[in-house]
């Protein structure tokens, strides 16, 4: 069995249309995630968040 990766630019005006059209089996987003029939997977990867008190 073969699997194939395609990488492609989703815009912001439709981000999730790809997915409810069936053109995509997955999309990476920043969270929150709160749409109606999507569910969200496991976090992939998070960067550290800075607070502006915590510069120099």
């Amino acid at each position: 069995m073969t699997c194939g990766i395609r990488l492609r630019y989703n815009g912001f005006i439709d981000p999730f249309g790809p997915l409810r059209k069936g053109e995509a089996d997955l999309l990476l987003a920043w969270l929150p995630v709160e749409e109606p029939g999507l569910t969200v997977g496991p976090v992939l990867f998070a960067a550290p968040l800075m607070s502006p008190a915590a510069l120099p």
